[in-house]
């Protein structure tokens, strides 16, 4: 199957809800994505090979390099809120990870007041709804409708990976006007190896709008001749036969969280809109915990009903 070749951790681009910047250990700017003079006020072509610390004022370059020294490790990244990047009031959501060249920023414009507070709490009763639930299916149920809620998503579905790497609806919450999924069964091409791989290292990702022109990083290779890995990145460019899959189901903006299982993909969170939607990156930090809590539910679930079934052969 020739998705499974498709080098998606590599497309070198970066959707147009937010730009990125890739700076050497010595903290010179060795990559930008071509959308940096729309967000940071500063063409790419001018920012390579420039310091990090020329970009902005002192005191926000003080705060982004400390945000390095809490990354101790590859996948794991930083996220800050509603920083005021400028110190003219102007909002925005980073990400910090580590990459094979040093360190990658990504900023995405605040548009607006995000109620952090308010989604957390939100985030703890719809948890405490999905725990009430002592049957697997009925919890899921609740889960897609919880995460539909708190999202504002057309269609919310759990898709769980089979033994044999097929794929299987296993619950839905949907508009009305919304194609139903329940139930139905995929192919194992139909989410690729190295999609999975991304799935299980990077947790969330959204696709805010399959129509919007993306941004080339430039240069397209380090001095070594490698292309920038944007494996954690959460703008990376969407391949397009994905794109393509999105527009043939209808849905102009999607969003996929991993559901994981002792280190394992056991399964995501699919949610599918028929317009373009933005969640910013505090919003989608809310999903992820939600997610994370379910997660340890769904755990606790499946190894009661591995034990009593073990019980019952034992039994037997």
């Amino acid at each position: 199957n020739s998705c499974d070749r498709v080098p998606i951790h590599i497309l070198g681009k970066v959707q147009s809800f937010g730009c990125l910047l890739m700076v050497s250990s010595d903290w010179l700017i060795t990559h930008a994505s071509q959308n940096c003079g729309e967000f940071l006020e500063k063409e790419a072509e001018t920012l390579i090979g420039t310091r990090f610390s020329e970009l902005f004022n002192e005191l926000p370059t003080h705060k982004l390099r400390g945000a390095t020294q809490a990354l101790n490790a590859p996948d794991q990244g930083v996220r800050l809120f509603a920083f005021d990047l400028f110190e003219d009031g102007r909002m925005f959501d980073i990400s910090v990870h580590q990459c094979v060249q040093g360190f990658c920023f990504e900023f995405e414009r605040k548009e607006g007041n995000s109620d952090s507070l308010g989604d957390l709490a939100l985030v703890r009763s719809l948890i405490e709804r999905v725990k009430k639930h002592s049957d697997l299916d009925a919890m899921m149920a609740e889960a897609v409708r919880a995460l539909r809620g708190l999202t504002g998503f057309d269609r919310v579905l759990i898709y769980k990976f089979l033994p044999d790497e097929t794929g299987e609806t296993v619950a839905e919450s949907c508009s009305v006007d919304m194609c139903r999924y329940m139930g139905l069964r995929f192919p194992a091409s139909d989410i690729p190896k190295q999609a999975r791989e991304l799935y299980r290292r990077n947790f969330i990702r959204l696709i805010a709008d399959v129509d919007a022109k993306p941004s080339a990083i430039i240069p397209d290779r380090s001095p070594e001749g490698e292309p920038p890995d944007l494996s954690m990145a959460v703008t990376r460019s969407v391949s397009p036969v994905h794109l393509e899959y999105l527009r043939n189901m209808d849905v102009a903006g999607s969003m996929s969280v991993s559901i994981i299982r002792r280190g394992e993909l056991w399964g995501l969170f699919a949610l599918h809109h028929r317009t373009p939607l933005y969640l910013d990156f505090e919003q989608r930090s809310a999903v992820e915990l939600f997610v994370q809590l379910f997660n340890y539910e769904l755990s606790e679930r499946l190894a009661d009903q591995e034990f009593t079934d073990a019980s019952e052969a034992q039994a037997l």
